[in-house]
């Protein structure tokens, strides 16, 4: 786990989380609900969907999952699925088999 700075170690001690690595800085209650849940889930084998505005955090949320967790010494893998048009979608996660199309070559999947 990376060493915290002071500011950081002395919210985790208000919080009581001295041993979760957050990289939130913050003290609000919304944000310390956050960081808790976020505590709770992270080391589960459960699947998350992590929702929000553009800019609110989603990709730090699952960052700090994945990073808090038992599988934090696998790859973290980021997807912006809004980035991809939604006819190549389903191949960038899952791959296509060759001939599919005229000209496609057999690809692996993200996932």
């Amino acid at each position: 786990m990376a060493e915290l700075n002071k500011e950081q170690y002395e919210i985790n001690q208000r919080t009581n989380n001295s041993h979760f690595d957050t990289r939130i800085i913050g003290s609000n209650q919304k944000l310390t609900e956050l960081v808790d849940l976020i505590e709770k889930i992270a080391d589960t084998p459960i699947n998350v969907l992590i929702t929000g505005e553009s800019g609110t955090g989603k990709e730090l949320a699952a960052r700090l999952i994945h990073d808090n967790s038992s599988r934090c010494d696998k790859p973290f893998v980021d997807l912006n699925c809004a980035a991809l048009p939604e006819s190549l979608l389903e191949s960038e996660l899952f791959g296509i088999e060759k001939g599919v199309a005229t000209g496609v070559e057999k690809r692996e999947g993200i996932i």
